[in-house]
């Protein structure tokens, strides 16, 4: 196993972060590679999730995903294992503590976190996402719902901090969605 704790990042990969363009074959491909490897079931949330069930344009700068339980003291060997699973994928690890990957070839940026605790702030229960199942790939997504509830948390964090309102975008196209579909 490598030892991640002393990495250096080039300046050149971390420049390279506002330019993330994200991919929906791209998340089918990792958790295919997490269920083979790994046999869990990762949680895609964020603006992918949103634009798999909404009809409108939805910006996707980067592909957010959830892992069970990742930060449990009985899965620490994990985070290495899922590094070396990222590189063989193409991917760089850009910040360990944030769990962002870079694909330099594709210039695709991935976060992955765990879901014990991440998605409490905005009142979601992660145990109540739908399980997909797609092509053979297994994962569990965001709906709408909870959709909304995290971009409204995000976007009030993101006022505070006097961000601009890209949450409140994603909000909006939510919310015109769920009120197509009743």
């Amino acid at each position: 196993m490598k030892d991640y704790s002393k990495v250096k990042f080039s300046e050149d990969a971390l420049k390279r972060r506002d330019f993330m363009v994200s991919n929906e074959n791209e998340f089918f491909r990792i958790a295919k590679k997490m269920n083979e490897q790994f046999s869990f079931i990762p949680l895609l949330f964020g603006s992918i999730a949103l634009k798999m069930q909404v009809e409108d344009e939805v910006h996707t700068g980067d592909i957010d995903i959830a892992i069970p339980h990742l930060y449990s003291p009985e899965r620490a060997a994990l985070h290495y294992d899922l590094i070396t699973m990222m590189e063989d994928l193409g991917y760089e690890l850009v910040d360990y503590w944030e769990g962002e990957f870079h694909d330099v070839k594709n210039n695709i940026m991935v976060h992955i976190v765990g879901d014990n605790g991440f998605m409490e702030y905005a009142g979601i229960d992660v145990t109540e996402c739908p399980i997909i199942q797609t092509d053979g790939v297994i994962y569990k997504r965001f709906t709408l719902e909870q959709l909304i509830k995290s971009y409204t948390e995000s976007a009030k964090e993101r006022e505070d901090e006097g961000d601009d309102n890209y949450h409140k975008v994603k909000l909006e196209i939510a919310q015109k969605a769920i009120k197509r579909n009743k």
